[in-house]
């Protein structure tokens, strides 16, 4: 098994983040510092360790739906004393939060201790769709900003797409995206001059967000989680 899928499977981060601990040299195998990707663990025989600490492979998995309160970061620790989401997570201390959802952004976010599922829920190969309710205004054209986020807007790490944008009204937007940049949806306002005060994320793949209350969860059963892996492989197959 490659050892970032063993250290994902293991619960310490979705593959992607699990190959930049790598990179990072903070991870070992038998003693030794492993700073390439690509090499390969037998589960059974050797001593991996993330931090200096042994990691084994998860018996059970677990994947919550959670309502993130603003206020709050999406890492597992933060040095400087802010809430983060495992303070609501404490029984659980595998779980790591899927994707991001900013400080200041509320709504939800999926948390889980399968590296797999993470990776599908967050690469953009997958596709994934989530909506946000944007709320806001400041002066604004409607008309000008709706051909812009549909036809493409130049930001300084590419272009953005929003895929669909329902204006609510004037101070009200409904989004739908795939991107996973960091502050994407406020950026993406921003650039046509709609000043974001609130946003929440109703949506991600299968999963809303209903009436779940601020600083609640719930789990999601293991074989809805098995499913969505599963439908999300095959159409990540269908589109290449």
């Amino acid at each position: 098994m490659r050892l970032q899928k063993f250290l994902a499977q293991c619960g310490v981060g979705s593959r992607r983040q699990c190959e930049v601990y790598i990179e990072q040299g903070r991870v070992s195998v038998n003693g030794q510092t492993i700073q390439t990707q690509g090499l390969i663990v037998d589960p059974g025989r050797d001593q991996v360790t993330f931090d200096g600490k042994g990691v084994s492979l998860l018996v059970g998995k677990h994947t919550f739906l959670f309502h993130k309160p603003p206020q709050v970061i999406c890492t597992k620790k933060d040095t400087h004393g802010r809430k983060t989401v495992m303070d609501f997570f404490p029984d659980y201390p595998d779980v790591f939060p899927v994707g991001r959802l900013d400080y200041e952004s509320e709504g939800l976010l999926l948390m889980t201790s399968d590296g797999d599922f993470a990776l599908r829920a967050t690469h953009p190969r997958y596709g994934v769709k989530k909506v946000y309710e944007v709320y806001g205004g400041g002066q604004w054209n409607p008309e000008l900003a709706l051909k812009a986020w549909t036809k493409g807007v130049e930001m300084e790490d590419g272009t953005g797409i929003f895929h669909h944008v329902e204006v609510m009204n004037l101070n009200h937007l409904r989004v739908t995206v795939s991107e996973g940049r960091k502050r994407f949806v406020r950026r993406m306002c921003l650039a046509q001059n709609f000043l974001v005060t609130r946003l929440v994320r109703t949506v991600l793949g299968p999963f809303v967000l209903g009436d779940l209350a601020p600083g609640a969860f719930i789990e999601i059963d293991p074989q809805m989680v098995q499913q969505m892996k599963a439908t999300w492989d095959l159409a990540h197959h269908e589109r290449s």
